[in-house]
């Protein structure tokens, strides 16, 4: 009897360490989602895809834009930090920012902000987000090829009309 009240107890805090792991997991995801959505951060993003448009080098960034953009980087870095790491749901984090992901490094290198900061620091900079933004392109490439065929109307068997 003591064995069987044992291996229930046993089972039971398994299931209780699996629940709070997932539990932090997610509230975890959503306190770095929430930084993301801070004002400064979209403006630094903003900044990145203006400077874009513009064709305007990164160097004649206004010092409070050039602290914005980098410190949008920055977070979204450790963003990518939590994911490599597994602290956050991966497929989660992916549906929620793959797209900005991509987008903003996409504008950071066209602008030459990221290679200016690369220079800046002597080796490339952010490598989290980096791979973050890798993981990101395949995310959205298989979303939407898996899109693609949903569109897609059944085939029909010509051999059973």
């Amino acid at each position: 009897m003591a064995i069987v009240l044992s291996s229930i107890a046993l089972l039971f805090s398994a299931f209780v360490f699996l629940y709070n792991r997932r539990a932090n997991k997610r509230e975890l995801l959503l306190r770095v989602h929430d930084q993301q959505l801070a004002a400064d951060r979209q403006h630094g993003r903003r900044v990145l895809f203006e400077i874009v448009e513009r064709s305007q080098p990164p160097e004649d960034l206004p010092d409070e834009d050039h602290r914005a953009a980098n410190h949008a980087l920055s977070v979204l870095d450790l963003m990518g930090f939590l994911y490599c790491k597994r602290y956050i749901p991966r497929r989660d984090a992916m549906a929620l920012w793959a797209r900005t992901a991509v987008r903003l490094v996409d504008a950071a290198e066209a602008s030459g902000f990221l290679a200016l900061r690369d220079a800046q620091n002597g080796a490339p900079i952010w490598p989290y987000l980096r791979r973050f933004t890798a993981d990101a392109r395949s995310y959205i490439e298989r979303s939407q090829r898996v899109a693609m065929s949903e569109d897609d109307p059944p085939a029909v068997d010509s051999t059973s009309v």
